[in-house]
């Protein structure tokens, strides 16, 4: 039989075996490399939100020459018309004062929203409108999903969460409230953003390039569950009780885990999923990626965030 028919050999199974070994060897090696890409894309993402975010707070800043308050909440001081529902108790919070506007209700998130491109969304915007007057359902303005405040690499499992009827956008950014940013009747008062603050760059006394402004939140944790992280965090959730959605502390290193902090303490931690760091806005501007090693302990990781005790923090 001529050759040109005969039946060509097929592979034998030791001979496939190692094909698929070799491959899942290259497999193996090309994981990381595309792992340490995506990481590296989802982080400068992320820094570039917080640009935008820190720009967008120091535009806020020069046409009113304060940033916005981290949290504008009516204070029931009991004047007549001061009170209602989702205000602070004076009783509660003896050292709070008024919010910078009279009447109006918002988080800082909330205030730039024209400075990120969302003059729109702002605008639909009724500030006077009590705790979740702007949240009404799902296609409410409140609802909105806006991209600039999520980072790709936070947890969210849901981009909108609902509380009731009320319905809120996510966010994974915190204002930098201190070194106590929530419950309202324990809070420090000692940062740039917090409770019905009024923050001039002037009343930065330990230097802009040394304070932070805002930083990253990550909403997973193994000891607590999703709803009690990832379902606290609506952009416009404005009550007195909503700090916690808004506003990051330094009372405990980044990215500490719940069984070691506690619940409460870990709803304001500042964390990310990124390796080893967090993405910081600084008051001047600047983004940093810091880690509890690169400000070199907690002592100095809170100067960071008080705006004047003295002791302001260098970077090398």
């Amino acid at each position: 039989m001529s050759s040109h028919y005969r039946c060509r050999r097929g592979f034998t199974l030791i001979e496939l075996l190692v094909v698929i070994a070799i491959i899942a060897i290259l497999i193996g090696l090309l994981l990381p490399a595309v792992q340490k890409v995506r990481d590296a894309a989802q982080r400068m993402t992320c820094q570039n939100n917080l640009h935008q975010i820190g720009v967008a707070l120091h535009a806020y800043h020069a046409d009113r020459e304060r940033f916005p308050a981290g949290l504008s909440v009516a204070l029931d001081d009991g004047v007549p018309g001061n009170g209602g529902s989702g205000a602070i108790l004076k009783s509660s919070c003896p050292q709070c004062s008024q919010p910078p506007v009279h009447g109006v209700w918002g988080s800082w998130l909330t205030m730039i929203l024209p400075y990120v491109e969302q003059g729109n969304l702002y605008r639909q915007l009724d500030l006077s409108g009590r705790e979740y007057g702007y949240s009404l359902g799902d296609n409410s303005p409140g609802a909105t999903v806006v991209p600039t405040y999520i980072c790709p690499a936070d947890y969210v499992p849901k981009t909108t969460i609902a509380y009731g009827a009320y319905r809120f956008g996510v966010n994974s950014y915190f204002g930098n409230a201190g070194t106590k940013a929530w419950p309202v009747s324990v809070a420090s008062f000692n940062g740039v953003l917090f409770y019905n603050s009024s923050v001039k760059v002037v009343d930065i006394m330990d230097g802009t390039s040394n304070t932070l402004l805002a930083g990253e939140r990550y909403s997973k944790d193994q000891a607590i569950p999703d709803a009690e992280l990832s379902d606290w965090r609506g952009w416009a959730w404005t009550n007195y009780n909503s700090g916690c959605d808004h506003l990051g502390d330094t009372s405990w290193p980044m990215n500490s885990p719940g069984s070691v902090i506690g619940q409460d303490a870990r709803k304001c931690n500042f964390g990310s999923a990124h390796f080893n760091g967090v993405n910081f806005a600084l008051c001047d501007g600047s983004v940093r990626f810091l880690s509890m090693s690169s400000v070199a302990s907690i002592v100095n990781y809170q100067r960071l965030s008080v705006r004047d005790d003295g002791n302001p923090v260098t970077f090398d």
